[in-house]
């Protein structure tokens, strides 16, 4: 597959109509950098993530909040387990660009704005928003938040710390198509992308390389999210037959979206993009996300997907350590003092198969080990002050494994 054109859509603004005043618009980079001292290499993203822009373009307003105890009744009651979160009925509406760092040592550093702040450019085709700067080539800004705004204001769900970046990239393989409907769309713009440039995380700096990047671009947009939300990318792949590196392959897994999957796989050139909505090509999915038992190499948690029609069986498995996960926080465009908690992390380790059928048999054409892979597992909560112990374990509930089939 040749490499993708630029297309002058990737950072035009989604948010028209009664999307400015009940929707969200993202835009996420996924890649991987060598710590500059020691070539640790760890697993990075930015995203930029407006919200209900026309709602309170002035400044920043938040639909979750809570409160620190600020009298002897409200202390008293947080000992007795009484206290409760002060939530109001406001729709979320701002703009937040949020910078993060996988692994062990994970964190992540939000800063909000108001969404007059935003500033768009269809010459350029990028989008600046404070010391950001977004456009089709480059990634420049920073995120920071002192440790006492971190601990006061929760509702920015963001660790304190300092985190900048100065890339380049390059998308190679695009997805060529996108889900669009009414509710919730996604577009896998930069399947396999090139970065290169540095990223620093708290004095830190690490050097991000092309060919060791990892890099994976998408863009969502809607009134709300996929529920429950799974993801599943990579697009670093060697082959288990021949052992080669498989250059030209990648894959992405979205959803989920009335029960489906929404899926792009490309095989050294050979592309299937599996669309709910599509009429053309039915097809059935399935999926899982569940804790697997301690071992020498402590927790994991476990994703697997499966995706099928009359002419092809993709089968995914990926792992990730549970202390390279960590969960990442959302308020719902509609407020209803909910939030989307999505368990997440950027280093698991698995294979992909891909089949042919043949009459009723089927054909094994790849199996290939994957690595460098984001596994994102997620479903809307209230507002409850559940920890990371509990979205970890909440991934064992009964939707942590679904069945889906032609409707």
């Amino acid at each position: 597959m040749a490499a993708a054109k630029q297309k002058k859509s990737t950072n035009t603004f989604r948010l028209h109509g009664n999307l400015r005043r009940n929707g969200y618009d993202r835009w996420r980079y996924f890649f991987t950098g060598q710590n500059k001292n020691n070539g640790e290499e760890r697993g990075f993203y930015i995203e930029l993530f407006v919200m209900n822009p026309g709602l309170t373009p002035k400044e920043p307003t938040f639909c979750f909040h809570e409160s620190l105890p600020d009298s002897d009744q409200q202390i008293q009651a947080v000992l007795t387990g009484n206290y409760t979160q002060d939530t109001t009925e406001k729709q979320p509406s701002y703009v937040v660009v949020r910078a993060g760092e996988y692994g062990d040592t994970h964190k992540q550093v939000n800063n909000f704005f108001p969404a007059e702040a935003l500033q768009l450019s269809k010459k350029k085709q990028s989008v600046t928003i404070g010391d950001c700067f977004f456009s089709d080539t480059v990634l420049q800004g920073k995120s920071y938040l002192s440790y006492n705004d971190a601990e006061t204001r929760r509702e920015f769900f963001s660790d304190p710390g300092f985190i900048s970046w100065n890339l380049k990239y390059r998308q190679v393989f695009d997805a060529g198509k996108s889900l669009t409907q009414k509710n919730s769309s996604w577009n896998a713009s930069g399947v396999k992308s090139l970065f290169s440039g540095t990223m620093t995380v708290d004095g830190t700096d690490y050097i991000v390389t092309p060919q060791a990047s990892s890099g994976y671009i998408d863009r969502g947009w809607g009134h709300t999210y996929p529920d429950p939300w799974l993801h599943l990318s990579s697009n670093t792949l060697t082959s288990i037959i021949n052992g080669k590196k498989l250059l030209k392959s990648s894959f992405a897994v979205q959803g989920v979206y009335n029960d489906k999957l929404c899926a792009y796989i490309n095989f050294e050139g050979r592309t299937l993009f599996f669309n709910p909505k599509s009429i053309l090509r039915r097809y059935k999915s399935t999926w899982e996300c569940t804790e697997t038992p301690e071992d020498n190499e402590g927790k994991k948690i476990h994703w697997s997907a499966s995706i099928h029609d009359r002419d092809y069986v993709i089968d995914i498995d990926l792992f990730c350590s549970i202390s390279e996960l960590f969960v990442r926080s959302y308020e719902m465009p509609d407020g209803q003092s909910r939030l989307l908690k999505v368990l997440s992390g950027s280093t698991a380790t698995g294979e992909i198969r891909l089949y042919k059928t043949v009459r009723r048999s089927v054909e094994l054409l790849e199996h290939a080990t994957v690595s460098n892979a984001v596994c994102e597992y997620g479903v809307p909560e209230t507002f409850s002050g559940e920890t990371v112990e509990d979205a970890v374990s909440g991934a064992q509930d009964e939707r942590g494994g679904q069945s889906s089939s032609d409707r």
